[in-house]
């Protein structure tokens, strides 16, 4: 999908840019290549040590843009600080950080680091990363120095706008490391040739080989695996002052067995060869915020072993299966089941995500930090997460979109006649053609004589008859119109109005993701005149024709008169085919529409009558049949809607609503009281835990575990080894794991839980203030969320010990997403002009005597986890 850059935000961009250093550093090539997509005038200095010369030249310019990393600007992190903000005083300043501060780095370079990126991001009036990691990582930073307040308050200040994917025949800046070859993109899941029968399989590392890439990991990994074992091939060469480091791998390698291979650097043409010639990517970085060589396999369309980080499961959930996150230690286990993997065999079709996409997402944060009010607020209510997004057309100035009406259909020939005679008057001035999908009729259509009989472009398709499948027949039909620009679903017996058609393009011409339904009326004998039914018109009253929908107003679309655009129905993954028998395909197709960002739509103008009563009308007199129908279909949709509303509580789903991820542990929670504290979790929630508890704790935070630490963990992982909920493999897309051969369904919320122990006390607390249960309080938190822009940040209250007196201080204990707030936030990165409403604020007054009375009290000493069973602990 192209992306064109709008007027509007042009007028503040920067005037200037500011690039320092060689052409051949990637940061410089990143900062060279938006430059190219976003002009301004170049103010370019290749020799870091002359950068005092730049200031004479940025006299004229009032807003600049840097691209920053501290090696390109100064001896010293503190220096290069000093040095940017000397040449860039009184003006207006945007910065896009690279090499952002990790703690990999060691404690003092990593402080030293900080604290001048802390700096910077406190000066700067627009701050761009590419990551959340990296954002949170600034934020803190940001925080710390100076006093500089709570992090949430500098996280607002900072856009997220990740690296472009290299694209063919640009000279992209994405590998921040070494290559510049855009390899070719492939078709979805076109089988590329794989290593000759009998020999041994290639894995591939690509960019500079330096220390921090997990080239050790993967090596000894290798060496645990039965002989062939694969091939390690490092694509680049040798970073300038580690070849020793370089040595040192080929000296492993030799030690267990290994075959390793270093091709050193690598011209475009040959690297494309070279990635093509390798069976198992790999990304093993131990500490990274960002890739450019794992954005780099993404966009040829590669499935990469990618080592478990915050930063990768950003990646995931924009890449689903491209990215599998592998753990600490379970490298040779993901080696072995890759090899065996056919989906490493096929290419995928990489998602738009190219520089024009990045310039606009980082425009965007230029006009929504210099631009005036009248220019750029949207001015949502807060309820609602909404966009601008650009008009499909203007219908005075641009052709019409071409239209499809893809009718289900079953014996009915009369019906049909009554549908395609009122298709043939239709006042819509655009293409439209007709698609009649058959359901396994008896006789089969003949497309002939009915476009001789009614003079309009008509194309059968048709299905066996496996039962009644219109789920499957809609979507056959859908394909048969694989040239439409819009597809309206209309059932066989439904006659739409002459201006049905134009009315449900111009209520779709909103959106590119709009879901609209039109007006279906019933003739049913003895009415004075066609209605639609009472609890359909009074869901679309009380939404104002859906424009206020919330999360279960998706139950007010029909698929009797439906329309979508083409791209967002394939993006939605059409109807779900798996539903046999009547209903329930439209709901499951508006929910996962709504997921991923859909804006849902009544237009009342396009209007069709439907011979008959609807379905409560056609059951009565029948109450057991419809009784046993209803059922069927209210079972499959719990199944496959991951809502309260639609499923009860207790029960096991492949989707669960919720998907708690829990980081590493601090050594004063004991493994132990983890127990307890996941069958809290699972007693209130429908849910799946995602368990990453480290071998070792985050040194920022705590000291190292104690020696009986990993065996008391072991114990629990056992304890709930059964349990399919519990999961020490994290899915950080927050989506089910793959079932079958249905892999569309999406959890509702995702919860990262920062704090374990606090967040069950402040869940505690607030049930208890609210005097209801965990569950309940947790689930009308999740809706208070899902109404407030769906991002959600929780604090407690809780008393903190100071040298006088007793303190009582906020501490962010868990993180709260819904799935449709994310795939609004990817729409906002990709370039799309939106206001998202900032988190919202989940507090919880912990009383002082909360932290010691739970479960998960703190202690020293290991935990018998019979005496948490038995309560007398």
């Amino acid at each position: 999908m192209a992306h064109e850059h709008r007027p509007e935000a042009h007028q503040h961009r920067p005037e200037a840019h500011i690039i320092i250093g060689p052409d051949e550093h990637g940061v410089v090539e990143y900062a060279l290549g938006l430059h190219a997509h976003c002009p301004g005038a170049l103010v370019r200095e290749p020799d870091p040590a002359r950068i005092a010369d730049v200031r004479r030249r940025l006299a004229e310019f009032r807003r600049v843009h840097v691209t920053f990393t501290d090696h390109l600007f100064g001896p010293s992190p503190s220096q290069a600080v000093d040095n940017l903000l000397a040449l860039v005083e009184g003006k207006k300043l945007s910065v896009s950080f690279h090499d952002v501060p990790q703690p990999a780095e060691g404690e003092q370079r990593y402080a030293r680091r900080r604290a001048a990126y802390g700096r910077l991001v406190q000066r700067a009036d627009v701050v761009v990363t590419n990551s959340r990691a990296e954002a949170a990582e600034l934020a803190a930073a940001a925080a710390d120095y100076g006093g500089g307040g709570e992090p949430a308050r500098w996280r607002a200040k900072i856009g997220v706008v990740p690296l472009p994917l290299p694209q063919p025949g640009n000279a992209n800046a994405t590998d921040l490391q070494q290559q510049k070859q855009q390899p070719q993109q492939q078709q979805p899941h076109q089988q590329r040739p794989t290593h000759p029968e009998g020999t041994p399989a290639v894995l591939g590392i690509l960019g500079f080989v330096y220390p921090g890439k997990g080239h050790e990991d993967v090596i000894s990994a290798l060496a645990s695996l039965p002989q062939p074992r694969p091939v390690l091939r490092n694509l680049g060469g040798v970073s300038a002052g580690h070849e020793q480091f370089a040595d040192s791998l080929h000296d492993l390698a030799g030690q267990g067995r290994v075959d390793y291979e270093h091709t050193g650097y690598l011209a475009q043409e040959e690297l494309t060869r070279q990635m093509a010639r390798v069976d198992i990517p790999v990304c093993a970085h131990r500490h990274v915020s960002a890739s450019g060589s794992l954005m780099q396999w993404l966009a040829a369309g590669r499935r990469v072993l990618v080592a478990h980080s915050p930063y990768a499961r950003e990646i995931a959930e924009d890449f689903g299966e491209q990215v599998v996150l592998v753990e600490p230690g379970e490298w040779s286990s993901a080696m072995a089941a890759a090899i065996k993997d056919p989906r490493f065999a096929a290419r995928y079709e990489p998602r738009p995500w190219g520089w024009p996409e990045v310039a606009n997402a980082v425009e965007a944060r230029w006009a929504q930090q210099w631009g005036s009010a009248t220019e750029l607020a949207l001015n949502p209510p807060a309820e609602r997460v909404t966009g601008d997004g650009p008009t499909r057309r203007d219908a005075s100035a641009r052709s019409q979109p071409s239209v499809a009406v893809v009718m289900p259909y079953y014996q009915d020939p009369a019906g049909l006649d009554a549908v395609l005679g009122a298709l043939g008057k239709q006042d819509y001035c655009g293409p439209l053609r007709v698609v009649l999908a058959d359901d396994g009729s008896p006789d089969p259509l003949d497309p002939t004589v009915l476009q001789a009989q009614w003079d309009l472009p008509i194309t059968c398709v048709r299905q066996e008859d496996r039962g009644f499948r219109a789920a499957a027949a809609r979507n056959l039909g859908a394909r048969a119109a694989d040239a439409a620009d819009i597809l309206l679903f209309l059932d066989g017996d439904t006659v739409p109005e002459s201006r049905y058609v134009s009315a449900m393009v111009e209520a779709l011409d909103e959106d590119p993701r709009a879901v609209v339904v039109g007006a279906r009326a019933h003739d049913v004998p003895g009415q004075a005149q066609p209605s639609v039914p009472e609890w359909l018109a009074e869901g679309w009253r009380s939404t104002v024709n859906l424009r206020e929908a919330g999360e279960t107003s998706f139950r007010f679309l029909i698929s009797a008169t439906w329309g979508m655009w083409r791209n967002f129905f394939d993006e939605c993954g059409g109807f779900d085919a798996t539903l046999i028998g009547y209903g329930g395909e439209d709901w499951e197709l508006a929910w996962q529409a709504w997921q991923r960002g859909g804006v849902l739509r009544h237009q009342p103008l396009a209007r069709a009558v439907h011979r008959g009563a609807d379905w409560a009308g056609r059951s009565e007199g029948a109450l057991d049949r419809a009784c046993v129908e209803k059922n069927a279909e209210t079972v499959a949709l719990a199944h496959r809607i991951a809502h309260p509303e639609f499923r009860p509580p207790g029960v096991l789903f492949d989707v669960p609503e919720i998907v708690f991820h829990l980081g590493p542990l601090d050594p004063g929670m004991r493994p132990g009281h983890l127990a307890l504290g996941i069958q809290r979790l699972l007693q209130c929630a429908d849910c799946t835990i995602h368990i990453n508890p480290a071998d070792a704790p985050d040194p920022r935070r705590s000291a190292p575990h104690p020696p009986w630490w990993a065996a008391e963990l072991a114990s629990v992982r056992e304890l709930y080894a059964a349990d399919p909920r519990v999961q020490w493999h994290s899915d950080p897309t927050g989506s089910s794991a793959e079932t079958g051969a249905r892999l569309r369904g999406q959890s509702r919320f995702s919860v990262d839980i920062v704090d374990l122990n606090r967040f069950l006390a402040a869940l505690r607390a607030r049930a208890r203030a609210e005097q209801t249960d965990e569950g309940t309080s947790l689930a009308t938190a999740l809706t208070h969320v899902a109404r407030r822009g769906g991002r959600a940040q929780w604090w407690v209250s809780t008393p903190q010990t100071g040298e006088e007196k007793r303190e009582r201080v906020l501490v962010l204990v868990a993180e709260v997403v819904s799935t449709r707030r994310r795939a609004w936030e990817r729409l906002e990165r990709a370039g799309r002009r939106v206001t998202l409403p900032g988190p919202v604020g989940l507090f919880s007054d912990l009383p002082d005597e909360d932290l010691g009375e739970g479960d998960l009290a703190e202690t020293a000493a290991p935990l018998r986890l019979e005496a948490l069973f038995g309560k007398w602990h």
